[in-house]
């Protein structure tokens, strides 16, 4: 009987447990299971914060900052390596470094361009300056080896090449010890590398940040200036083709001798009135002896005309840079009609005041974009590691000396409101609906 009793006790247990939870109460227990998984893994990954808190050093060099290995034999216990990454996170590693980059610039402008072996073959001075960049070439291969040593090189999330900006220098270092081997006749002239050079003042960009923040605002703002540059094609083509059916072989004009064929030198000029030795509306007219024939070269070098559309291109763009735009509008000028100034004046306002200002305006866009994005990294960062300090930290006090006991299990209830203990045999009530 006893049996029989518990049993159904345990159904009646059985039957009360299978009713369905709602879904709050899944949401509760799932939202406090991932809580808990989030503490626990928080609370190992700052694990090294809690160390320090509690009074251990933290390792040196950190393993999060370094890899294990570097070029497969040099680990974070080895001197060597250590020495190395002592010296590159000094603060004035980086600063020697821009020293000597900005004393090779200085001396990269101080050369003479006339001081060579055919013209000076016994120069001091030029031997002084080979000697100082044979000392900066070593220089440079010498931190770069010792970076790599340090870091490693390409294997791995931390190496030295994982790094865009390091791949300047790489290049920089490689093709200054090219120019350290022998010129001899088996080498080769390796001369034209020394034109390289020149690379080696961008490796400013490398070392001072806010350079290299300009440098990525100005990469991530291409995708977003597709727009503004197919605007300012379309102004091209469409003053283009206005320039050519307006100015086509313009400024070929010239004067020649009817009786000898030849020019007299007097270019560009306007065949529009051959009556009079005088200007008329700032137009040059050529003699009454004399013919103006559009056989001529284009002013500049040919380059000053409008006869095709591509040569049209070069002298929008010559307008667009402000520089000497009006010396073509002279030219025409002189050739066609005064009234050529309001073709130059409307695209001026359409060129350099708007088309141009809106890459102004879309970088400008994007460097407060990347600068907003930076300082809300720079403050979550900030936040993350105060975060470990709190959860770490001592217990609250409290006064309870003994945690009180578990509550006792609510019996099943009857149909009359009385708790069940299945002592009187009768089966027990069913659940309500």
């Amino acid at each position: 009987m006893d049996e029989k009793v518990v049993l159904s006790e345990d159904a009646a247990r059985s039957k009360i447990g299978s009713r369905s939870p709602s879904p709050l109460t899944e949401l509760d227990r799932a939202d406090t299971s991932r809580s808990g998984r989030s503490r626990r893994s928080t609370r190992s990954q700052f694990s090294s914060s809690s160390r320090r808190i509690k009074g251990q050093p933290a390792p040196w060099p950190d393993p999060y900052k370094y890899e294990a290995r570097s070029l497969f034999c040099l680990t974070l216990q080895n001197p060597i390596r250590q020495g190395l990454i002592f010296a590159i996170e000094n603060p004035w590693w980086d600063r020697i470094v821009l020293v000597i980059i900005l004393i090779n610039t200085v001396s990269l402008i101080a050369r003479d361009p006339y001081d060579v072996e055919q013209f000076q073959p016994e120069s001091k001075l030029r031997t002084a300056w080979e000697i100082l960049s044979t000392i900066f070439n070593i220089f440079f291969l010498m931190e770069c080896i010792c970076k790599v040593l340090a870091l490693g090189l390409v294997i791995g999330s931390r190496t030295y090449l994982s790094t865009a900006w390091n791949w300047l220098d790489i290049v920089v270092v490689i093709i200054g010890t090219i120019e350290l081997l022998p010129t001899g006749s088996s080498a080769g002239n390796l001369s034209a590398l020394r034109s390289f050079r020149v690379l080696r003042p961008l490796r400013v960009i490398t070392k001072v940040k806010p350079l290299r923040f300009l440098v990525i605002v100005i990469l991530k703002s291409v995708p977003e200036l597709r727009d503004v540059f197919s605007l300012c094609l379309f102004v091209w083509f469409v003053f283009g083709i206005i320039g050519v059916q307006l100015f086509q072989g313009a400024t070929r004009g010239a004067c020649y001798d009817m009786d000898t064929g030849t020019n007299t030198g007097t270019a560009p000029c306007s065949p529009l009135r051959l009556s009079s030795d005088d200007p008329i509306q700032d137009q040059i007219l050529c003699p009454m002896t004399q013919e103006c024939l559009r056989l001529y070269t284009p002013p500049n070098g040919g380059v000053t005309n409008f006869d095709n559309i591509l040569a049209a291109f070069i002298n929008i763009f010559q307008v667009m840079t402000q520089q000497g735009w009006t010396d073509i509008m002279y030219a025409l000028q002189a050739s066609l009609s005064f009234h050529v100034w309001i073709y130059f004046v409307v695209l001026n306002f359409v060129g350099p005041y708007f088309v141009i200002q809106l890459f102004l305006v879309v970088i400008s866009k994007k460097y407060a974009e990347l600068n907003s994005e930076t300082k809300a990294l720079e403050a979550a960062t900030a936040l993350a590691a105060l975060k470990p300090l709190k959860k770490d930290g001592p217990p609250p006090v409290t006064n309870r000396v003994h945690p009180e006991p578990n509550p006792p299990a609510q019996k099943p209830e009857g149909l009359n409101g009385h708790s069940y203990d299945g002592r009187d045999g009768a089966p027990p009530p069913p659940p309500p609906v």
